[in-house]
């Protein structure tokens, strides 16, 4: 009678520990461990709209290093990480910082790349910007004379030439 009851416990526990959390972001999760044509597309599709979305958005950087650069400003670093989060394009002008949020989208379907710069995305911008500063960043030689934190939106469709606009100072 004993015997039956632990097998009974061991194979329930063991159901247990090998299910996956409830809310779990593999796609396979819900199918059982079976992988039908349906559940590989998605599969395929996430991973490849993934490395499509940082390709676009690695394309916008580099225009917006390169527009910059034609008017002007100096660029000293891209991508630079600090404990908030990531900074876009840093570049110094007549002694000012600008701290530039790339935005790069491929039409307007979702709205203007700029209206995804909310205010929870400023005060990321901000805390970071602050934190860059205070670790100090490299490539700045000149004592700083203003800081401005800008944004800037890349449209980018096919067989057209982008559409760039600047922003500057885009703190509320």
């Amino acid at each position: 009678m004993f015997t039956d009851m632990d097998s009974k416990a061991t194979s329930a526990m063991a159901r247990v520990s090998t299910s996956r959390p409830f809310g779990s972001r593999d796609p396979l999760a819900n199918t059982g461990g079976r992988l039908s044509s349906n559940n590989l597309y998605r599969l395929r599709s996430c991973r490849l709209d993934g490395q499509h979305n940082r390709a676009l958005g690695n394309a916008g950087e580099e225009l917006a290093a390169r527009w910059l650069t034609d008017h002007g400003f100096r660029v000293v670093a891209r991508n630079l990480r600090t404990i908030y989060g990531e900074l876009d394009v840093v570049a110094e002008k007549n002694g000012h910082v600008h701290v530039v949020e790339v935005k790069t989208r491929r039409g307007t379907g979702y709205g203007s790349p700029l209206e995804a710069i909310d205010h929870r995305k400023q005060e990321h911008l901000r805390r970071s910007t602050m934190a860059a500063l205070a670790a100090g960043i490299p490539g700045l030689t000149r004592s700083i004379r203003g800081i401005h934190i800008d944004a800037m939106s890349i449209l980018m469709s096919d067989g057209t030439a982008p559409v760039i606009e600047f922003v500057e100072d885009i703190l509320a």
